[in-house]
């Protein structure tokens, strides 16, 4: 829910993430809380899934509490 709502910006919408995604993105980071965003998005990307940046912000934010330093 929180991604859903905070997915967006002034002027536009990027709108909810897949929960497939969500998911795939909780467990490559589960597996290894050392993989940075960058890697976690690499990961998704061979395996044909789609994130924008901003939503990959959001899940490291909601669910590890992590966020750009």
């Amino acid at each position: 829910l929180a991604i859903a709502l905070n997915n967006k910006g002034v002027f536009s919408s990027d709108g909810p993430v897949d929960d497939a995604v969500i998911k795939r993105v909780v467990q490559l980071k589960r597996s290894n809380a050392k993989m940075s965003k960058k890697e976690v998005l690499d990961a998704i990307t061979k395996e044909n899934m789609k994130i924008t940046d901003r939503a990959l912000e959001l899940i490291f934010n909601v669910y590890f509490y992590e966020s750009e330093k």
